[in-house]
């Protein structure tokens, strides 16, 4: 954030809804609440951390209630204090740019805590929190753009944990009681790809656009490019397991790009896509059910 940054200081109006002015990440829900706070108190910096800290508070108790639905109250419990103090959180609470992040979270878990609401009985659905559940999916990616993914959680939550199905019940189509979840997810699988559609429509059809300061992997050639990216998601893994070099902005060259297919930092990226599989491929075929729901999860 910046004193001159004008997706702060425009006027609250409807235009923010439907243009984007930045460098093509649409977060018109984000962009909201940094105008609130503008309109309440200008630029003074503790209103803006003040709202980073009360949305965190309730990411964490939204949170517990998320991993209630898996495991016992005490597990849930010491499941949400950990993830209220982890180390890796600084970089979205502290930043005041963090705040996509966090009040994507927010919106995400609502959605998935509303949508567990609506599937609570196989058979029927509670199209009111159906109904909410579908707005929270657009806040959550109008909040920033990962915030999609959720539908898929939901649709993974409906399948294979709620209706405990199999790969082999979904190819026989042996369970007839799927098809309100067929409908279900047919509707939120329509809606989330609306959403993109709508995203793509206000972006002009057009992907973000970096500078090489502000993300040099994204301006890199192939094939530094695309080992770059992956390497990020076990760079990303470790912090989460080992928080001990944090950055509050990770531009420039915070990460070193990866130049050739020989750089040892290849060797954690293979790792860490075959413990994925590992995982995946377990909660799907395994015999425990209480091990594939919390194989899913961690998933």
């Amino acid at each position: 954030m910046t004193l001159h940054d004008k997706d702060i200081k425009t006027k609250i109006n409807l235009v923010f809804l439907i243009e984007e002015q930045s460098h093509k990440s649409y977060r018109p829900v984000c962009v909201f609440t940094y105008r609130l706070n503008y309109l309440l108190h200008g630029l003074q910096p503790f209103g803006y951390h003040l709202v980073n800290v009360v949305l965190h508070a309730l990411v964490c108790l939204l949170y517990k209630r998320t991993c209630s639905l898996f495991v016992t109250e005490g597990t849930a419990l010491v499941a949400s204090v950990l993830f209220v103090v982890h180390p890796l959180h600084t970089e979205a609470v502290t930043g005041v740019v963090g705040r996509a992040e966090i009040l994507s979270s927010f919106f995400y878990l609502l959605t998935f805590l509303s949508y567990s609401s609506a599937a609570t009985r196989r058979s029927t659905t509670g199209w009111f929190w159906f109904g909410c559940s579908l707005l929270l999916v657009a806040l959550a990616t109008f909040s920033k753009e990962q915030g999609i993914t959720v539908v898929g959680l939901c649709c993974i939550y409906d399948l294979f944990i709620l209706h405990k199905t199999r790969l082999s019940d979904l190819l026989k189509c042996s369970k007839g009681h799927l098809k309100e979840a067929g409908r279900r997810m047919g509707v939120l699988l329509s809606w989330g790809l609306f959403l993109l559609a709508v995203r793509l429509k206000v972006m002009s059809v057009q992907l973000p656009v970096f500078t090489k300061f502000d993300n040099p992997a994204a301006a890199a050639e192939t094939p530094s490019r695309q080992l770059t990216f992956n390497y990020l998601i076990a760079l990303n893994s470790w912090l989460l397991l080992c928080p001990t070099d944090l950055c509050c902005d990770w531009t420039m060259g915070s990460v070193p790009l990866i130049r050739s297919w020989t750089d040892p930092r290849n060797v954690a990226t293979v790792a860490v896509y075959v413990a994925l599989c590992a995982i995946l491929w377990n909660a799907v075929w395994t015999d425990d059910a209480r091990s594939r729901i919390l194989l899913m999860v961690s998933h």
